[in-house]
């Protein structure tokens, strides 16, 4: 699932921000008294900061927090050996920020949100940061200060299930119920954030752009119409047998440990700048993965429907589409939209040179230099009274110097992905396998010699 950037018709009122912002806290100091600062009565029952240190995902909040973190640091660095500048144990990530209490079918769920004020003295926009599958919006670590900078009002939301977001079990995780949450959340933050003299507005005239950022085809990462005919039986064996059968859980415990991640976003095509593969990512992407039921969101969404493609809602959008792609992404290869300008009358596609799937993060420079003086652009060409825009260059196509495969490959990649799939997962249950094996056997030869020691 790509990431998505949009930002919404109504000029914004500014409101005064009670909680800080939520840059690395450096001290322990600091961190106990941001975290009285910032923890209300109706916050969640769950630690607001995880350190970068796995297995260790939050720090008791009236514990002594120089003595522990000290610990952690020794500890670290023993088992990881990693560099001093890679390893201040103070840093720390804080996940929980605002609550958004979701009414879905006659039930309430806990939505994570962030909201941060631009930097300068001028009019600002909204703009709502939806990340990928597998994130949270702390993803959008280096893009948020960028964007304040530019003088935009900055909201960014854990989508149900993913990031400090809750993680129900009772609901069917689909496109459509991200796009009803994404629906009900941008109605909720315009009537908090903005001044709209109580006019209501229909969605679809509250979005003035919107931005893609390596858009996936659907909620999962391939669909059987886009691999090839032989390659169709290893994704149903990994959807059907190991994602919702008796091993999903066990097969999320292996998937998520700290070296597979680290080496998916290294060699897996995620990122091209391998500096920023860092301790701080590996604990965004990786802390939620210690929340309840976690494994079981994970396995429904990777083992579930991919739902809807994105050129069936492109016919629907009226307000202006950039997409930025990386060019050598291969999970989703940039090809995989050259020709959505037919779909949409004002759609842009700029390729991204070096760059993997997730650009924001990967080259946020790129990102911004394309990305923000777009939406600047969009916005003069705006006519609040006709709901409409100027009609300027669209359809266009820009394709950076690239080193990308194009769309003869990257079926090669795509069934080169799924054989190492399911040959890392033969060799966890053959793995397994023999664990049990040889467990059984110590359990029958110490029965043997209880056996002999009664006789």
């Amino acid at each position: 699932m790509g990431s998505i950037l949009s930002f919404y018709v109504d000029d914004c009122r500014v409101l005064a921000d009670p909680f800080p912002p939520s840059s690395t806290a450096t001290a322990a100091a600091g961190w106990e008294k941001q975290q009285e600062t910032t923890t209300t009565s109706d916050e969640p029952e769950r630690q607001k900061y995880c350190c970068y240190r796995r297995g260790q995902p939050s720090l008791p909040q009236n514990s002594r927090i120089s003595q522990l973190a000290s610990s952690l640091t020794n500890n670290y660095e023993a088992q990881r050996g990693e560099d001093d500048s890679r390893n201040d144990a103070l840093q720390r990530i804080q996940r929980s920020f605002r609550r958004f209490d979701w009414q879905h079918q006659n039930k309430t769920y806990h939505i994570n949100y962030r909201v941060e004020p631009p930097t300068i003295s001028t009019p600002s926009k909204p703009l709502l940061l939806v990340h990928g599958f597998g994130a949270n919006l702390n993803h959008f670590r280096q893009n948020i200060p960028a964007l304040q900078e530019a003088g935009y009002q900055v909201f960014a939301i854990d989508l149900i299930g993913f990031g400090a977001s809750q993680k129900p079990t009772d609901v069917e995780y689909s496109i459509e119920l991200f796009v009803q949450l994404l629906h009900d959340f941008v109605h909720e933050m315009n009537d908090r954030y903005t001044n709209n003299d109580g006019k209501a507005k229909a969605l679809p005239e509250q979005i003035q752009g919107v931005v893609l950022l390596n858009c996936a085809t659907g909620m999962s990462a391939f669909r059987y119409t886009d691999v090839p005919l032989f390659v169709r039986p290893l994704l149903y064996v990994m959807q059907n047998v190991v994602l919702k059968g008796g091993v999903g859980e066990w097969f999320f415990e292996q998937f998520r440990s700290r070296d597979n991640v680290q080496r998916l976003l290294h060699k897996g095509g995620v990122y091209r700048n391998a500096g920023q593969v860092n301790p701080e990512l590996l604990e965004i992407l990786l802390g939620p993965s210690d929340d309840d039921n976690a494994a079981h969101v994970f396995c429904n969404v990777m083992g579930g429907d991919p739902g809807p493609r994105p050129e069936q809602y492109l016919t629907d959008i009226s307000c202006p589409v950039l997409a930025l792609w990386g060019d050598s992404d291969p999970w989703v290869p940039h090809h995989t939209a050259r020709d959505w300008h037919a779909l949409h009358t004002d759609f842009d596609l700029q390729v991204l040179p070096d760059t993997g799937h997730c650009p924001h993060d990967d080259r946020p420079e790129l990102v911004h230099e394309a990305m923000i003086p777009w939406m600047q652009q969009v916005v003069q060409r705006y006519d609040p009274q006709k709901h409409a825009f100027v009609s300027g260059e669209s359809g266009s196509i820009t394709a950076a110097t690239t080193t990308a495969k194009e769309n003869g490959d990257s079926d090669d990649d795509i069934t080169s992905f799924l054989e190492s799939a399911m040959e890392g997962i033969s060799d966890m249950i053959y793995d397994e396998h023999q664990k049990q094996q040889q467990q059984q056997e110590e359990d029958d030869e110490e029965e043997e010699d209880e056996t002999d020691t009664e006789t």
